[in-house]
């Protein structure tokens, strides 16, 4: 039960944190922005998707290990501050790491 409610809390912990971290006010960020700085909420929808698959791998690891509040308080991290500029650098428009993955083929 404790597990469930974990992964039911990350998600949704994870998606406000995110969108709040994309916004164009707080993260410019090439990911969920078009050409004309309007967010594109299929983007927005796509990348957290990511984003919360690898918030959600760290679960496993902390099920019944951390308490319910250092658990959110890792998710808002990840979401927030971790996974924004590492995607930004891969899948990003002028991204620092996007010429190693893109053309990879």
């Amino acid at each position: 039960m404790t597990v469930l409610a974990k992964n039911v809390m990350d998600s949704a912990m994870s998606c406000l944190v995110f969108a709040i971290a994309t916004r164009e006010n707080f993260w410019e960020s090439s990911l969920v922005l078009d050409a004309n700085k309007e967010t594109m909420y299929s983007d927005l929808l796509y990348h957290w998707a990511f984003c919360a698959t690898c918030v959600t791998i760290c679960s496993g690891s902390m099920a019944e290990r951390t308490h319910i509040i250092g658990y959110l308080t890792h998710a808002a991290l990840m979401a927030g501050l971790i996974f924004p500029p590492v995607a930004e650098a891969v899948w990003g428009s002028g991204g620092l790491l996007r010429p190693f993955f893109v053309n990879a083929v």
